[in-house]
C-alpha cells in the first residue's frame, strides 16, 4: 500500500505538456480548466496532512512519518516521505490525467470537511428512505448539522423512499460518508487511484465493516441521478 507521490512537474496536462493559456476559443477555456485542476491538486498534495483522519497517524508513524510533532511546513524531507508512504508508487498515466476534469473527481481535491459532507450527501441522495425513517432525534440532528440546509430539501423528497432498518437509520454522518465513499468508487475508474487514495485517507482506516453493512441499505437511485437531484436541490456538490 505504500506509494510515492507523483512528481508535481508531471501533473501538467493530459498529454504531459504544459497547457497553453493563450486567449480565445474552446482550447483556451479547456486549458484554463486544466490549470485550475492542477492548482487544486498541487494545493491538496501540499496540505495532505490536514485532510488525514486521525486514525492514520499511528500507521504512518510506524512507517517513519510522525505527524504528531506538528505541521510539516518547511520540512520537505518529511513531506516527501508522507507522500511516498500514502500515495502510489507509479507514474500518473495519461488516461488518468485525461479524466481529471470529471466532476466526480472534484471531491478528492476539496477540504476534508467538504469531502465528508459531499460523501454523506451522495449516500443519502441515493437512499431517500433513510431520512424518512430517521426518527431518532440524535441521529437526525447529527445529519442536519453534517449536511446543512439541504437536509430539509432531501427530507421533503423522501416520501416514497424505501424503508431501512432502524439501526441503519441511526447511523452517524461518518458512517454515511463511508457508505458514500463506496458509492463514489462506482463513479471512478481504475486509473483514478491517486484520487481514490486521497479521498480514502480522509476516512477512518477501519470503517467498521461498513463495506458489508451498507448492503442493508442498497441505493435506490443511480449515482448520476443522485447528483442531478442534489443540483435541483440547490446543493453544490461536492461541497
Amino acid at each position: 500500500m505504500s506509494v510515492a507521490s507523483p512528481s508535481l512537474s508531471s501533473l501538467s496536462s493530459p498529454t504531459g505538456d504544459q497547457p497553453s493559456l493563450a486567449p480565445g476559443g474552446v482550447e483556451a477555456t479547456a486549458a484554463a480548466g486544466i490549470a485550475t485542476i492542477l492548482l487544486r491538486l498541487h494545493d491538496r498534495l501540499e496540505r495532505l496532512e490536514e485532510a488525514l483522519d486521525e486514525s492514520w497517524l499511528a500507521w504512518l508513524e510506524g512507517r517513519g512519518v510522525d505527524l504528531r510533532c506538528g505541521p510539516l511546513d518547511g520540512d520537505g524531507r518529511l513531506r516527501n516521505r508522507l507522500l511516498s508512504v500514502l500515495l502510489i508508487r507509479t507514474p500518473v498515466p495519461a488516461a488518468a490525467r485525461a479524466r481529471w476534469s470529471d466532476v466526480a473527481l472534484r471531491i478528492a481535491l476539496v477540504d476534508r470537511d467538504d469531502a465528508l459532507r459531499g460523501l454523506c450527501l451522495l449516500a443519502l441522495a441515493r437512499r431517500p428512505g433513510v431520512l424518512r425513517c430517521c426518527i431518532d432525534r440524535e441521529a437526525r440532528a447529527a445529519l442536519r448539522v453534517a449536511i446543512g440546509d439541504v437536509f430539509e430539501r432531501l427530507a421533503s423528497a423522501a416520501a416514497g423512499g424505501r424503508a431501512v432498518p432502524s439501526d441503519v437509520a441511526a447511523w452517524s454522518p461518518m458512517q454515511w460518508a463511508c457508505v458514500g465513499y463506496f458509492d463514489w468508487l462506482s463513479m471512478t475508474a481504475a486509473e483514478d487511484r491517486l484520487h481514490r487514495r486521497l479521498l480514502r485517507s480522509a476516512l477512518p482506516m477501519r470503517v467498521g465493516g461498513i463495506g458489508l453493512r451498507r448492503r442493508r441499505a442498497p441505493p435506490e437511485r443511480g449515482a448520476a441521478a443522485a447528483l442531478s437531484m442534489l443540483m435541483e436541490a440547490d446543493s453544490a456538490w461536492p461541497c
